[in-house]
């Protein structure tokens, strides 16, 4: 699943059966529409300015873009076999999913959404995540036991990082020195420093790990309300990220 930036609104794939993508408001956390997409929904992704998902539909080999203002599909993009894991740039230009029936990464252009290059990376590619500066990439590769860093400037995959059995979910955390790195087939958790792209510990005692998400960044700065008060209770603006 995903959330809207503004913790609005969360979107959640339905990969079984129905075929959808649900809606929730997480004001009263009901769901307030269902959205037809392809056919096995499983990665989501939502963009920074909260306007668009991204849904990589595994048997169609489809991303449907989905229009958070009218909950409704309006584009479906054909990428490799089996999308799995799908990640935005913190600029919103780009998108990132994982094929991991065809051993590459699809690379999205938002601003036309077309594919406009495909990365050669490991065996069976799962879990994607981009860090917060949107130069690297890194992808989870559940085949070979390895995580594959890609640069997005060039789209190329600049490092190959072994790490434990059957890799599939991938986060990296806010401030950008460190990787996390699901190990489904070894029950463990890489950490990965990403100054030397090097496993610096591996984490054991889980059960079959699959950890597909995102770490939550440090909360805005708030506004100080006109009144100069505390603003418990009250309405706050956003001025700047810390």
């Amino acid at each position: 699943m995903a959330v809207t930036p503004d913790g609005i609104t969360v979107y959640v794939t339905n990969s079984f059966q129905d075929n959808t993508v649900s809606v929730i408001a997480t004001a009263s956390n009901t769901v307030t529409a269902v959205i037809p997409v392809g056919i096995t929904p499983f990665g989501v992704a939502v963009t920074p300015d909260g306007s668009t998902v991204y849904v990589g539909n595994v048997t169609a080999n489809t991303v449907s873009v989905i229009d958070t203002t009218s909950n409704t599909v309006t584009a479906t993009i054909p990428v490799g076999a089996d999308p799995w894991g799908v990640a935005v740039t913190p600029d919103g230009s780009t998108v990132y999913v994982a094929n991991d029936g065809a051993n590459t990464v699809s690379v999205i252009a938002t601003a036309t959404n077309t594919v406009t290059a495909t990365i050669p990376v490991g065996r069976f590619p799962a879990g994607v995540a981009v860090t917060p500066d949107g130069s690297t990439v890194y992808v989870a590769n559940d085949g070979d036991g390895t995580v594959s860093v890609i640069a997005t400037a060039s789209n190329t995959v600049t490092a190959t990082i072994p790490v434990g059995i059957a890799p599939l979910g991938v986060a990296v955390t806010p401030d950008g020195s460190t990787v996390y790195v699901a190990n489904e087939g070894a029950n463990t958790v890489s950490v990965i420093a990403m100054a030397s792209n090097t496993v610096t510990a591996t984490i054991p005692g889980f059960s079959e790990p699959i950890a597909f998400g995102v770490f939550i960044g440090p909360p805005p700065v708030l506004a100080t309300p006109p009144s100069g008060t505390a603003c418990n209770g009250c309405s706050t603006a956003p001025s700047r990220a810390r």
